[in-house]
């Protein structure tokens, strides 16, 4: 699939779903553009972006991630608990078209350990683009119902992703 797409000339991007080990709370990106008008200011997205001619998905996200983030320690402990979800083309609302975006999920190993991510994400000038923001499961739920609150269509994704939550949730429940 996504060879044909970036046959055509199809951008592909990468970018990491944050949560905690219990998959009840996550981190996102929520975009600051002082650019009057922008489309992009106030939206969630992920933390993450576009390709370059020749990387791969994880050698994107790896520099995304120090693009983005002032703590190297804390990128090497994402990357380390990353791992790849299914690629899917989402709609690129903003900028029109679409593009075939490479979903990751890093899932903090305790609660600690997630309150150790998110102290280092929160602190003043630690994001650069927007600012990081917690959102529960519950919170998170009811956002995705607003696609124009999420850019380029990474509700989409996040709803896969709490289907496929729910549904490993059922099978625990019958066990």
């Amino acid at each position: 699939m996504s060879d044909a797409l970036q046959a055509k000339g199809c951008p592909h991007g990468s970018a990491v779903l944050i949560q905690d080990w219990r998959c009840s709370g996550f981190i996102l990106l929520k975009k600051i553009d002082p650019t009057p008008g922008s489309v992009f200011d106030g939206k969630y997205s992920l933390f993450g972006g576009r390709c370059r001619p020749g990387e791969n998905s994880e050698q994107t996200l790896e520099r995304e991630l120090r693009e983005e983030w002032q703590d190297r320690t804390l990128i090497a402990d994402v990357m380390r608990r990353a791992f790849a979800v299914k690629p899917m083309v989402l709609p690129a609302r903003e900028w029109g078209g679409s593009y075939v975006f490479h979903p990751y999920v890093a899932s903090a190993t305790s609660e600690e350990h997630f309150k150790d991510w998110l102290t280092i994400l929160l602190e003043e000038g630690a994001v650069k683009e927007g600012r990081a923001v917690y959102l529960s499961r519950h919170q998170l739920l009811e956002e995705i119902n607003s696609p124009e609150k999420f850019l380029a269509g990474l509700e989409m994704m996040i709803r896969r992703h709490f289907d496929l939550l729910m549904r490993s949730d059922q099978r625990i429940r019958m066990i």
